[in-house]
Formats: C-alpha cells, structure tokens, sequence
C-alpha cells in the first residue's frame, strides 16, 4: 500500500511538472511571436496596417517580458541578476512564516472566534444523530477495531511492550497494598455507606439460611462431620444413644438459623456492633500501624514474587493477548459488536436528552477556550520553526510548481493585454493626427 502512494505521488509530481513546462514554453512563445511580428512589422515599414501591427506586437512583447519578470522575481533573480527586490520569496522567508503564523492564530484559534465556530458546527447534535444510526455506529466500531488491531501488532514483541510491563511490575512492587486497603475501606465504611451493602448481603444470606434444602445439607454435613472427626460419637453410636442426639440436633437446627437469621437482619444487634468495630479497628491499623502494614506488604509481595504467580501471571498474559489479538483480527469482534451498543446507545441518550447535550456542548467550549492560547502557542511556534528550517530552494521549487501554472496566466494575460493596450494607444496617436 505505501508503495502504491509513493508512485501515485511520484505521478502526480511528474504530472505537475509537464504542465508548468508546457505552460511556460506557451507563455515563451507567445512572447517570441510578438517580438517576431513587430520585427516583421519593423521590416514591412512600420506604415499604414503595419503601424497597427507594430503597435500590437510591440506593447505585446512589453507586457510579456515585464509579467515575465514579474513572476520570476517572485522565485528568483531574473537572469541571474542581483537586482533590487527580486528573488522575494527566498528573501523574506522569515516574514513569510510570521506572517502566516499570525494568519492562522488570528483567524483559526482565537478562543472567542473558536467557541463561535464550535457552537454553529453543534458537534454533539450531529454526533448523537450520526452514531444512532446502527451502521453509522458499527462502522466506528470497525474503524476502531483496525486501528487498534494496528497498535497491537506494532506494540506486540517490541520493547515499548516489554519496558511497560516491566514498569507495571515495578510499580506493583512499589505499591503499598496496606495503605491503599486502608483508604479504600474508610472510603466505602464513611458514614455508614457500607451498611446497606452489608444488609443486603446479610438479608440474601437470611434468605438462603431459610431454605428447606439449605438447612438439611448444613445438618448433613455437620453430623458428617462429627461421625468422621469424633471418637466419642462412635462410642454413642454404639449404645444407641447416636440416633437420639441426631434428632435433638435436627429439632433444635431451625431455631438456631432463624436466631442466627434475626442477628442477620437486625442492624442494631451487638454483632453487627462488633463487625463495625472490628473494621474501623482495621481500618486503623491499615493506614497507620506501621507492623500491621508491613505484614501485609511482606505477604502480598512474598505471594507476586512467588514462582507460581510469576508462571501464572505469563500465561494468563499470553492467553488474553492471544484472545485480544483474535477477537481484534475477526470481523466478528465481540469488542466491536460491544463498543458498537455502547456508541449507539449513548448517542441515542444525546438525541433525546436536550439538557444533556447542551451541557457537552458548554463542556467543549470550555475546554477549547481554555487549551486554545496553548494550542495557538504551539501553532504559531511550529509554523515559525518550520517555514524558518525550509530548504528556501527546494520551497521555491514546490511553491512554483503548485502556483507556477496559474502564474504563467499571468504572462498569457499580460501578453494579450499589452498588445491590446499599444492598439489603443496607438489609435489616440492616429486620432490626435488627424485633429
């Protein structure tokens, strides 16, 4: 592919090069046919229609050599001449970069100007309308997809992949798991948040305590449990007493889980007390006993250090690299399909929410005022920096080769003109004569 654009562009140099030569031999002779007629003129005596000739072609070849020169001291020195003013372009580079520079901040990235331009292209309408439609969404998605397919392959064996993963187990090892669980905790116990979590957990739990299969399987396993760990129950089994007691248990199981299920449900009972206590006390000790902290790094670190972490982590690594990779590569991507709803669906929420998309519309606008003077800086430095290192003969080349056909209208055009300009001034002589 970037071999088929190198010829296209190649092509199309060669292309724009023919023209401007084709253009300048015309514009070359037209201006030999005028001198050519106004010596033929010349030699014919310069009287009568000849005069009206001589005229033509003699303000013709004026007006020719002087667009001539005109366009070519635009480019260079005409003849090579260290003439006055000539040679422009290469002379006033540096203007020519500020000037273009103060173009484009003044007209493109001043923030009042900007906002206004933002505003009347109301980007998030047109946003919301475009991506509700479903293939406009999927082929977004599609787009995505390749583009990150593309990032993946070129990251993938590098040593920007390699050194990004050091530095992920780097900052894993750097990391104070302690302090982090700590705040984490005391984020989400602050004022009381974590008891509606809790009792809706506790509540599930009642729930599942309720069942009939439930509780026969706790009870299965209990005296399992018994039987397989107790001497003494074989002992009462043997004198019958094993049954008796099993039955006691299975009586008395019920009321035990619905005693342990009120305990559950009530937020003011002393083991819910406790339980708080208990993990404002870890909170504690987390973010500020400094041997609590240092046990649990120690622990956390032993185990990410550990052989079979180390081996467990790498192939977990290659086998969501190798799904990425393929879900990526498939037409079918289920990463597509996913951001392809989501796209679709946020943009549907825009289509009918007004509120909303005017508030990402402020939204915009005020993040574009508030990065346009560093934009406008950025810009302005680079047009500077970049017209300043040009190569002033390689610019003239291209700036002639892009301008230089329309500049060679220029020397068709003064060459006609001329002519008809010696033609009318040549009349005022005849007119003034005969008065």
């Amino acid at each position: 592919m970037e071999a088929i654009n190198v010829l296209a562009r190649e092509a199309l140099l060669e292309r724009k090069k023919s023209r401007l030569r084709r253009l300048r031999f015309t514009a070359l002779g037209l201006l030999a046919a005028a001198v050519t007629g106004m010596l033929v003129s010349a030699a014919f005596g310069g009287t009568g229609g000849w005069a009206w000739s001589m005229a033509f072609c003699e303000a013709a070849a004026v007006g020719a050599l002087a667009d001539w020169f005109a366009v070519s001291a635009l480019f260079h020195r005409p003849l090579g001449l260290p003439i006055p003013h000539t040679d422009v372009l290469a002379r006033r580079k540096h203007e020519i970069g500020a000037g273009l520079a103060d173009f484009v901040s003044e007209n493109f990235l001043q923030p009042e100007q900007l906002a206004a331009k933002l505003r009347e292209q109301a980007l998030v309408r047109r946003f919301a309308l475009h991506l509700s439609r479903a293939e406009n969404a999927r082929a977004v998605a599609d787009r995505t997809r390749h583009y990150a397919l593309s990032l993946f392959d070129a990251l993938s064996g590098s040593h920007l992949e390699a050194l990004t993963a050091q530095w992920l187990m780097n900052a894993l090892k750097r990391l104070d798991v302690a302090r982090l669980s700590g705040n984490w905790l005391e984020l989400l116990t602050r004022n009381g948040r974590h008891h509606q979590a809790l009792d809706e957990f506790l509540a599930w739990l009642a729930d599942l305590l309720a069942e009939t299969k439930v509780q026969e399987r706790i009870f299965k396993s209990v005296v399992e449990g018994i039987e397989n760990q107790s001497g003494w129950w074989r002992v009462l089994n043997a004198v019958g007493l094993a049954d008796l007691i099993s039955g006691e248990i299975t009586k008395s199981l019920p009321q035990m889980i619905e005693t342990f299920q009120e305990s559950l449900r009530n937020p003011d009972h002393p083991n819910r007390k406790a339980f708080d206590e208990w993990l404002g006390h870890m909170v504690e000790r987390l973010q500020q006993d400094p041997q609590t902290r240092a046990w649990l790094n120690e622990r956390v670190q032993g185990f990410m250090a550990g052989a079979e972490f180390q081996a467990y982590l790498a192939e977990v690594g290659r086998d969501v690299r190798a799904w990425l990779r393929a879900d990526l590569a498939s037409s079918d991507s289920l990463l597509s399909h996913w951001l392809a709803e989501m796209l679709k669906a946020f943009a549907e929420r825009l289509r009918h929410d007004s509120a909303l998309r005017e508030e990402m519309e402020d939204q915009i606008m005020r993040l574009a005022i508030a990065i346009a003077p560093g934009v406008d800086m950025f810009i302005h430095r680079h047009i500077l920096q970049t017209v300043e290192n040009w190569n002033e003969r390689e610019l003239i080349a291209k700036l002639e080769l892009e301008v230089g056909p329309d500049l060679q209208y220029i020397r068709f055009n003064g060459t006609l003109v001329g002519g008809l300009i010696g033609l009318m001034l040549h009349a005022l002589v005849v007119l003034v004569a005969f008065f």
